[in-house]
C-alpha cells in the first residue's frame, strides 16, 4: 500500500468518466484518476479543483501517469438551491 497522498482536480471528463489529479508540491506531480477509483458514492460530478485524498498505483503502460486509487473527495463541492 502506498502513502496517502493529496492533490487538486486539474481536469475532469464527465464523458469519459476520468480527470487528472495535480499534486501539491509540482505542476509536474500529475496522477489519472477514473470515476471506479472513488471510493464514495457520489452524489455529484467531480469539477476541477476540488480536492481528493488517494494512493498511488503505477501506470498501466509505459508513457502513462500513474494512477490515483481508492481516492476521496475532501472538499464537497458548493451546492445552490434553486427557488
Amino acid at each position: 500500500m502506498s502513502a496517502l497522498k493529496f492533490g487538486k482536480l486539474q481536469s475532469w471528463h464527465t464523458n469519459r468518466g476520468f480527470g487528472v489529479l495535480q499534486g501539491p508540491t509540482r505542476h509536474t506531480e500529475r496522477y489519472f484518476l477514473h470515476i471506479s477509483q472513488l471510493e464514495e458514492a457520489l452524489d455529484f460530478i467531480p469539477e476541477a479543483g476540488m480536492s481528493f485524498s488517494f494512493e498511488v498505483a503505477p501506470p498501466r503502460k509505459e508513457g502513462e501517469l500513474a494512477r490515483a486509487i481508492r481516492a476521496k473527495a475532501v472538499t464537497a463541492p458548493v451546492v445552490t438551491e434553486v427557488l
